[in-house]
């Protein structure tokens, strides 16, 4: 059996429904919670992706100006 939140399960049967109905909407809920779950978690995972290639941009950004001062800054050469 598939899990479920109990308390939803408790106030649709105190409201009225059946325990069939309570039993598969709570299941029905609790599948889409772990769903969201899931996506909270590949969020994080693309965040952290994402803050690599923000450091790796900047070392990159800063051999480049490196590279560029070298050549027409040192050199003297306009």
């Amino acid at each position: 059996m598939p899990l479920m939140s109990s308390e939803l399960f408790d106030a649709l049967v105190e409201a009225g429904a059946s325990d069939e109905k309570a039993r598969k909407a709570a299941e029905a809920a609790a599948a889409y919670e772990s769903r969201f779950g899931r996506i909270e978690n590949d969020i994080t995972i693309i965040k952290s992706g994402i803050q690599w290639l923000q450091v790796l941009l900047g070392i990159h950004m800063t051999m480049t100006m490196l590279i560029l001062g070298k050549l027409f800054i040192f050199t003297g050469k306009p």
